[in-house]
């Protein structure tokens, strides 16, 4: 593979770093450490030129708070870095390297990518369950436990040297790797990251084990087969991977028929982005469907009483009901969505849209 180089002066170049600070304060515009810092836009994109080309960053040190996330219910511990410089110089770097790592990193390879969303892992999916049924009888979910944290840095070093051969770039992105112990989840190029590390278990998949249809969203995979021994193989290669790059999957995966219509209950649907898919028919995963149930109650709860609609609830709502129109939920659009006053609930997020946009300038 032939080894990029003569990248760094597109990263520090002027220009760049205007755009990085740009494009790194979008949707946070209105915070107090941010909003000096965009209003002044080019004085602080010549600090960073400066900081980059003299090769005198250094990382500051990580905000830590924990979430919890109710859907998943886990508490996740994220590492939050500072907007400038931190966050301003992560934009700069991927400004030039994302393109790069594009181009060697596999089609239904998705999470953080441009066009590659959860909108593009569902389409992985349904080539299988929808298009090409005939090959998909099997399936297997697999989760490398604590993906993140996991990574080491020395690996993921080595993998971007075999990559990159310009030196500058590569002291910036050890500068970023080693700022923490493993990936911080809180970084914006900690995704990028990830994604290309696991490069090779897509490669081996793909072109060792042609398994029909493989679709991975950061650290979730799905593999679908019309064989149970390929896949079986495939997985114990991966593990025997994994465990080469320093990482594991969680232990509870197994082997299971993919449900289809007409048998009720016997066989499982694959459980993956958000979704449930069964061969022939997509539906809703449970606890999404049952959180749109929660948030249209009271949607029509504070209606009725006369009370203004927070923006929260209402962005949240029509989120939650957006994704209905990925698959047959006439019954739950009648019930749960029609019933409301969409034309207040949606002018809720356009008249913040407009109060956020009204505060602050364009480039």
């Amino acid at each position: 593979m032939k080894r990029i180089g003569n990248i760094y002066e597109k990263i520090y170049h002027y220009d760049n770093c205007k755009r990085a600070i740009y494009n790194a304060s979008y949707g946070k515009r209105t915070r107090k450490d941010v909003k000096p810092i965009f209003d002044n836009i080019g004085q602080y994109a010549a600090i960073l030129h400066k900081m980059l080309k003299n090769q005198t960053y250094k990382p500051t040190l990580y905000r830590n708070i924990v979430i919890n996330d109710r859907l998943q219910g886990k508490q996740r511990e994220t590492q939050v870095p500072a907007f400038f410089p931190d966050l301003c110089v992560q934009h700069a770097l991927l400004q030039v390297l994302a393109p790069i790592l594009e181009k060697r990193m596999y089609h239904w390879s998705c999470g953080s990518r441009p066009n590659k969303g959860t909108s593009h892992a569902k389409k992985g999916v349904e080539r299988a369950t929808l298009q090409r049924r005939n090959k998909a009888k099997y399936a297997v979910k697999l989760d490398i436990k604590k993906c993140y944290p996991t990574i080491a840095n020395d690996p993921l070093m080595r993998a971007f040297e075999r990559l990159i051969k310009d030196k500058r770039a590569l002291w910036l992105i050890d500068k970023i790797v080693r700022s923490c112990e493993g990936l911080p989840i809180g970084n914006y190029t900690s995704a990028w990251f990830c994604n290309f590390y696991l490069t090779p278990i897509d490669n081996l998949l793909k072109e060792t084990h042609k398994v029909n249809f493989y679709i991975r969203y950061i650290d979730d995979m799905v593999l679908i087969d019309s064989n149970k021994r390929k896949l079986k193989k495939a997985v114990k290669d991966v593990e025997a991977r994994l465990a080469e790059m320093g990482l594991s999957i969680h232990p509870n995966w197994n082997i299971f028929r993919i449900r289809k219509a007409g048998n009720g209950y016997k066989d499982r649907p694959i459980d993956f982005v958000g979704f449930c898919f069964s061969l022939g028919y997509t539906t809703q995963r449970r606890r999404n469907a049952l959180s749109l149930m929660r948030h249209s109650r009271r949607i029509a709860k504070i209606h009725r009483a006369g009370r203004v609609i927070p923006h929260k609830l209402a962005a949240g709502f029509l989120a939650r009901a957006g994704q209905l129109r990925h698959f047959k939920s006439q019954g739950l659009k009648r019930k749960y969505v029609d019933t409301l006053p969409l034309k207040i609930i949606k002018g809720v997020v356009r008249n913040e849209s407009k109060r956020k946009s009204s505060t602050v300038g364009g480039i």
